[in-house]
């Protein structure tokens, strides 16, 4: 019969050995997306990517890699891209967009994405800034995300469609300028045999500062929604 301590001990190893594939993995899945994107010359132009309709309300969730386009951005960067048709504009409407981290707290990669929003004739009229998007943690169940909200105005009702795609430049500025709140608490849990394990658990707070890794790939949510804009004075326009 096997002893409770050596199976315990067992486990606990399984569960260390994980813990140390979670810690490297931010930076080997940027390593991994970043080869196989080198791979790629299959490059199209802007109005030749295959766009998807928006409506207002619904939720994307979606993979961005091997499966989807390459573009050269700025005639230069290969990136790949998510091409959408935004709806047609009958009143003002943010754009909120997810990208979901991969690795550990100190190790995270990230597709960090930058918009393009064309008019109908497929040209570039606006470039989202790095600074519109921010990393933060979930205080339940850890995961982080970069999230970003950006706005459709009457002054922009022109755009009609918007391409996500990475932008390295915009990631190496944004990179050490975000910090991520961690919500944890370090508890011991015996694991047999006279050992104790250090585990973190959702709880208390702390500060802590990310590095973020490029990834070329990633997962995106984003999602439409309707909202009405208020002047300084907190009264909505005439």
């Amino acid at each position: 019969m096997v002893r409770r301590e050596s199976l315990v001990g067992c486990l606990a190893l399984l569960l260390l050995t994980a813990l140390s594939a979670c810690v490297t993995a931010g930076g080997q899945y940027a390593q991994k997306s970043a080869e196989t994107l080198a791979k790629r010359t299959d490059y199209l132009p802007l109005d030749r990517l295959t766009y998807r309709t928006l409506t207002i309300g619904e939720l994307i969730d979606q993979e961005v890699g091997e499966a989807d386009s390459v573009i050269l951005l700025d005639q230069h960067e290969a990136t790949y891209a998510k091409a959408f048709a935004l709806p047609q504009w009958n009143e003002p409407y943010m754009v909120k967009i997810d990208s979901h981290v991969v690795g550990a707290m100190h190790d995270p990669a990230v597709f960090y994405p930058t918009v393009l929003f064309l008019d109908a004739g497929f040209r570039e009229v606006r470039r989202s800034d790095p600074s519109a998007f921010t990393l933060r943690r979930d205080s339940f169940s850890g995961n982080a995300v970069l999230n970003g909200t950006l706005f459709v105005n009457k002054s922009n009702s022109e755009e009609a469609y918007m391409v996500i795609v990475s932008q390295r430049r915009h990631a190496d500025n944004a990179r050490a300028l975000h910090s991520i709140a961690v919500q944890q608490t370090m508890v011991m849990v015996p694991v047999g045999g006279g050992m104790m394990m250090t585990w973190m658990l959702p709880g208390g707070a702390r500060e802590s500062s990310a590095t973020m890794i490029p990834a070329a790939s990633g997962r995106l949510k984003l999602r439409l929604e309707n909202y009405r804009p208020v002047e300084m004075s907190g009264k909505p326009p005439k």
